[in-house]
This record gives structure tokens, C-alpha cells and sequence, in this order.
């Protein structure tokens, strides 16, 4: 019997994480970074706490600003509260528990969520679905219950996902899910809904300068103390945490990855990893190792990262393409980069076993 184990490096690697997103990178890839972030006259420091299943780190720069961030906080918890599949208290737990039986009311904010999770799953085509649950619980990937399940099994979970069976009720902020065995995951969108709203209270609070790393997921408050855009590395997909392909310059943004390399599960010398295909059940194959997305939106960086991996070349790269306000780069398993229209000035390339593509090359 082959021995199956599972990752998820965004746990296994808080330290990493911290030290790819969070300090000023050289632009010189055999160069180490820069240092940490430098600290004003009036201090500052890195408020860091476990929720939404990762490490988050908040770094600002001045002692009054930490302690905002302190207070602020909670508003995370909370969130995870309300939209945490793994929490069986939580609200989008108690829609779940009763597929095929009654509708749920929901908080105004948890019903918000869940509908932007079904305009993301609409504008995908499926590819991402917030009713991926049976599939994500099946597989357990990044979890201690992770196993490569059966063909059966697969077919019967994919029975219970479409994001079209979704009822809503707006008057009553009420949703139902007409299945017994269905069940909605907020987990590629919550994530960024956290930051955003806590983006706001800050800047609400008078905070005008922060960095932001929700396990990988990156925000940037103003910029950095010089007047200077902040640098944000690129993860190389083949290469482990800290090595980057590239930099991206970025104020007042979200930056987010969805990456091959993020969570998996080893049986024997086969990897299979946690973004999964909702037409076959399996893991993506579609010839992409990571997508980057860059939004002043961080729920749109978060959905788009999964929406734009699932979807493929040239697909993916269309999506983004025609949007106003989401851009990113796509990293192939050969090697190419496609970067979209609007963040070539803004991205540098700096490991050359790497090349930039022509955007005709996606088609």
C-alpha cells in the first residue's frame, strides 16, 4: 500500500510566507531580501494571529497603528465565524446541514458573500463553484483526513455540485440548497472578504500605511514610507518558498496566488493537488502551475486567482483581459508567463529560465 500524505505549506510555512511577502525584495533574484520592513521614528511592529486556517500578519509603522490593528482583529474571527466550512456552528455550515430540507437565514454580510460567489461561479462557467464542498471534503487535501478517493465516489460528489441549484431569497436573505449531500465553501472568496473589510476599519481608523499577508494573500495600504511603490514577489511554482520568478510593484492593492504548490497530498510518487476540476472531480490539469491576480479588491483577487486557474488557457487569460479592474499573470508548466495588459509596467521578470509571452501565444 502506498503511504498518502498531505501538505499545505501555507501552514507549514508562516515563517517563509512572512519573509516572501512581507519584506522590501531586491530586484536581483540571486540578491537576498532587503530586510525587514523598515520601521518609522514612532515604531510599529507585525501583529500576527492564526484564523481563516493560516497565519496572518499585519505589519505597520507606528505604535498607535499596532494598536488599532490589535483591536481591530476580532472583525476577522468573526468572519470566520459566520463563513468557515470547518466550524459546524458556523452560518454557512448551518446551510450545509440543511441541504434538501429548509432554507437558512443568514447575516446581511455571509448572504453578501454567497451571492458574489455565485456571480464569480456564473462568470466562470462552473469552473469556479462555491457548491464545490462535496468534492473538497472528499478529497481532504491539506487536511489529516486527505486520501485519493474512488471513481464512484467522485461521480456521486460531483452529483451534489452546481452552483445553478443555488436558491436565494434577498427579502428574507434566505438560502437553500435543494440537495441532501450539497454543501457551499466560501473558502477561494472568505479569505479575501476578511481582508477587505479589514482594509476598511483600518483605513477608517486613520491607518494610512500597512502590509497585509493573509497566508499568501497580499494587501498594501498606501505605500511604502519613501513615497515608493511596495514589491511584491511572484512564488516560483517549482522551487520552495522564499524563491520568486519575478516582482510585482503595487499600492492600495490585493495580490493573490493560486498555485499547484500551495496545498497536496503525496500517494506514492503521485502529487495531487487541492484545485479541483468540477466537471471531473480530480485536480486541475490544464497545463497552468500558478496564477497571480492583482485587484484593488481583494474578493476579486481571491476569486479570480481560482476562477482563471480553473478555466485554462486561453480562457483564463480572456477573462482577465476583459476585465476593468482585476489583472495578473499566469504561469505555465513550461515555463511561459502571460501577463495581462494592464500590469506589464508594473511587473518585472528577474529568473530568466523563465519567458514572458506574447499574448497571441494564448490563443
Amino acid at each position: 500500500m502506498h503511504k498518502i500524505k498531505s501538505y499545505n505549506t501555507k501552514i507549514l510555512f508562516p515563517a517563509m510566507l512572512l519573509i516572501f511577502f512581507m519584506f522590501f525584495i531586491s530586484c536581483n533574484k540571486k540578491e537576498e531580501p532587503a530586510g525587514t520592513p523598515q520601521k518609522s521614528s514612532s515604531g510599529g511592529g507585525t501583529y500576527s494571529e492564526i484564523a481563516l486556517g493560516t497565519p496572518c500578519d499585519i505589519t505597520v509603522y507606528s505604535d498607535k497603528d499596532l494598536e488599532i490593528v490589535k483591536e481591530l482583529f476580532p472583525l476577522v474571527h468573526e468572519i470566520e465565524a459566520r463563513m468557515s466550512v470547518k466550524r459546524k456552528d458556523s452560518e454557512v455550515s448551518r446551510v450545509n446541514q440543511a441541504a434538501g430540507w429548509e432554507p437558512v437565514s443568514l447575516s446581511p454580510e455571509t448572504f453578501q458573500v454567497i451571492k458574489r460567489g455565485i456571480r464569480y461561479s456564473e462568470e466562470s462557467g462552473g469552473g469556479f463553484d462555491i457548491t464545490v464542498e462535496p468534492l473538497v471534503s472528499l478529497w481532504g487535501i491539506g487536511t489529516d483526513m486527505a486520501r485519493v478517493p474512488g471513481e464512484e465516489e467522485i461521480r456521486k460528489a460531483l452529483s451534489f455540485v452546481d452552483y445553478r441549484e443555488v436558491v436565494l431569497e434577498e427579502e428574507k436573505r434566505q438560502v437553500f440548497l435543494p440537495k441532501p449531500g450539497m454543501g457551499i465553501d466560501l473558502g477561494a472568496i472568505a479569505k479575501g472578504w476578511a481582508i477587505d473589510r479589514f482594509v476598511e476599519a483600518l483605513k477608517g481608523k486613520g491607518v494610512s500605511r500597512a502590509l497585509l499577508n493573509f497566508g499568501g494573500n497580499v494587501f498594501t495600504v498606501g505605500q511604502k514610507e519613501d513615497g515608493s511603490l511596495w514589491r511584491i514577489g511572484v512564488q516560483d511554482p517549482w522551487n520552495p518558498r522564499g524563491n520568486y520568478i519575478g516582482i510585482i510593484q503595487t499600492r492600495d492593492t490585493a495580490v493573490a496566488t493560486s498555485g499547484k504548490y500551495e496545498r497536496f497530498l503525496l500517494e506514492g510518487d503521485k502529487r495531487y493537488h487541492h484545485l479541483l476540476d468540477t466537471k471531473t472531480g480530480r485536480p486541475i490539469e490544464n497545463g497552468i502551475a500558478s496564477v497571480t491576480i492583482v485587484s484593488p479588491d481583494a474578493t476579486e483577487a481571491d476569486a479570480f486567482s481560482t476562477m482563471v486557474f480553473a478555466l485554462g488557457m486561453p480562457a483564463g487569460y480572456q477573462l482577465l483581459s476583459k476585465s476593468d479592474t482585476a489583472e495578473g499573470l499566469i504561469i505555465l508548466e513550461d515555463k511561459r508567463v502571460f501577463v495581462s495588459p494592464g500590469l506589464k509596467d508594473f511587473f518585472r521578470l528577474i529568473d530568466d529560465s523563465y519567458s514572458i509571452a506574447e499574448a497571441q501565444e494564448a490563443f
